[in-house]
């Protein structure tokens, strides 16, 4: 639930503004039933990604390669991934790459002590955007255990890489992978453990689950060319106005 100073912006901005763009489908539904007076004005343009060549069929070595790009607060529970780490059958063969940095950081660290599996984390801190594409494909799956999200850009990413994925079952996350990865109830270190274990006891159903992640990246035109296009022509209609 939003404060009414929260409230009070959006209507601010939905009352002063032509249109007010937001990235998601959910966001764009829960503000016309909260302002059903403006829900004309509200459009939805998602936000793209870079769609490249990679051939996904030589992943899943020995160790299989997690990764999680998050920035390092409690709401993304990265405290998560570090619980499911221990338990998969196949726990001694994994490695985990956390990407991102915050004030979560040293807590997220003791904790990977505690747990005794510092040799097998990988705390890599804030990268350039650049480097994205490049650990990305470094890895054998994505898991993302963040709470709340709009419309996570890095899932765009993680899909557009081929990778299968592991997230948390929220709106954002949802509206995005469809059929293309694994959806598993917030907060459950075991239901990740258990969606971990799948891929890597079916490494061929992995690699076709990344495989359509990319493919439903190309068939909804989730491209920065598609949005840069819907943005212009949502300029063009409202000059025309």
């Amino acid at each position: 639930k939003h404060s009414r100073v929260f409230r009070w912006i959006l209507h601010a901005c939905l009352s002063l503004n032509s249109r007010t763009v937001v990235v998601s489908e959910q966001m764009q539904q829960n503000l016309r039933q909260q302002f059903p007076r403006y829900a004309a004005r509200i459009a939805f343009i998602p936000n793209g990604v870079t769609i490249r060549d990679i051939d996904v069929s030589k992943r899943f070595r020995t160790p299989v390669r997690l990764i999680t790009i998050s920035n390092l607060i409690a709401s993304k529970r990265v405290d998560i991934l570090l619980h499911a780490l221990v338990a998969p059958r196949a726990s001694s063969g994994l490695i985990l790459r956390i990407i991102g940095d915050g004030p979560e950081r040293r807590r997220l660290e003791t904790l990977t002590l505690a747990l005794g599996i510092s040799d097998r984390v990988e705390f890599v801190g804030q990268v350039p955007p650049a480097e994205i594409q490049k650990n990305l494909d470094w890895a054998d799956i994505f898991v993302f255990a963040s709470e709340s999200e709009g419309r996570p850009n890095v899932i765009l990413e993680a899909m557009a890489a081929g990778l299968p994925i592991v997230a948390a079952d929220i709106p954002g996350t949802r509206e995005l992978l469809l059929d293309s990865g694994t959806l598993v109830r917030p907060g459950d270190t075991d239901e990740f453990s258990r969606a971990i274990d799948s891929y890597i006891d079916d490494p061929a159903k992995a690699i076709s689950v990344g495989r359509q992640a990319k493919q439903s990246i190309v068939k909804r035109s989730l491209s920065w060319e598609h949005t840069s296009a819907c943005y212009g022509a949502l300029y063009r209609d409202l000059a025309q106005k």
